[in-house]
């Protein structure tokens, strides 16, 4: 099947937050400024929160749901790769982030 490898890199502004989402692929993350706070869904009312500081490189693995906010005071950069089958497309999460790879997920409820 074909697919489409995407290196992207966008800012986020303070309180800018990625909605509830996952990735079908492995994505890979540098966080070349600024502060990040990526929750990820650990169960089925359970979530778990991590600050990502500059020059913090991650992954994150398929099909985890996850929500990430610039949590700090100045912009984040952020750099970002992932491979997403072609016939998926480009998801817009609002008109200044449109990327592929990215997939919506719904909100978790905690009681």
């Amino acid at each position: 099947m074909p697919g489409t490898i995407q290196i992207h890199a966008f800012t986020m502004n303070p309180g800018d937050s990625i909605p509830w989402h996952y990735h079908k692929g492995t994505s890979y993350v540098i966080l070349a400024h600024g502060t990040l706070t990526e929750q990820h869904l650990v169960g089925p009312d359970q979530c778990a929160s991590e600050m990502v500081p500059a020059g913090t490189a991650f992954v994150e693995s398929p099909g985890q749901v996850h929500i990430v906010t610039n949590s700090g005071s100045d912009v984040a950069v952020i750099w970002w790769a992932t491979i997403f089958p072609k016939s998926d497309g480009i998801v817009r999460f609002s008109a200044e982030f449109r990327a592929g790879g990215v997939y919506p997920a719904s909100a978790p409820h905690f009681n």
